[in-house]
């Protein structure tokens, strides 16, 4: 029964440790953003990128063969905030995981990607 207990106990903590992406509507994305001076990732194709993305986004695809490499190449400190975004937040989710595991404490994405968000100010 002790066994058992404290296999129970452990899973809790773990459940408990486990950090999620946090999701942001644009209101709170911007002021996040802005708060934490965070590093945003653009993580659509070269081309979504270039046809309009958020001022100073930086711009690794997601789909690319060595996402993960790409962005551990920028050597960031891994305190440092990194806000995470694509057209529907689907690529973002996805890439938002993978950056924590990678050892990234601060990452959130955009709700719904950029697409939805038409006041948006993009650049080309």
């Amino acid at each position: 029964m002790k066994k058992y207990l404290c296999l129970f106990i452990t899973a809790i903590c773990l459940m408990a440790c486990k950090q999620e992406v946090k999701t942001l509507p644009l209101s709170e994305f911007e002021t996040a953003v802005q708060q934490s001076n965070a590093v945003l990732l653009d993580v659509r194709t070269w081309e979504e990128y270039a046809s309009g993305h958020i001022v100073n986004a930086i711009n690794i695809d997601w789909k690319s063969d060595n996402f993960a490499q790409q962005f551990a190449e920028l050597d960031f400190d891994k305190n440092q905030a990194i806000a995470v975004y694509c057209l529907h937040a689907k690529r973002s989710q996805a890439a938002a995981e993978c950056i924590m595991k990678i050892g990234y404490k601060h990452v959130f994405q955009l709700e719904g990607g950029i697409e939805p968000w038409t006041e948006l100010e993009l650049v080309k």
